[in-house]
């Protein structure tokens, strides 16, 4: 999908994608608490395209029931769409 090929490290995103990307500030993202942090569509979106690239599987057990996506370190809060690396699903 053309939304999770854009996410694992193409920052030239299609165009649809280029006007929502441009208008998330990171400086905004990183300030607001986390908790409606995981709110925003930004969030909303980066959940969606790691869960789709993964499988909704969990990489700890495997399992696609429930699977949601945890933050291995947040040195890139604010610019998930550019490191997936540091997301994973559990």
């Amino acid at each position: 999908m053309q939304d999770a090929e854009a996410l694992h490290g193409d920052p030239f995103l299609p165009g649809d994608l280029a006007a929502p990307i441009a208008s998330w500030d990171p400086d905004a993202l990183r300030s607001l608490p986390y908790e409606w942090f995981l709110l925003t569509p930004y969030w909303k979106w980066v959940r969606d395209c790691v869960l789709e690239l993964d499988g909704e599987e969990c990489v700890l057990c495997g399992s696609t029931d429930g699977a949601t996506v945890h933050h291995k370190s947040y040195r890139h809060h604010g610019y998930e769409h550019l490191h997936a690396e540091d997301l994973m699903v559990v």
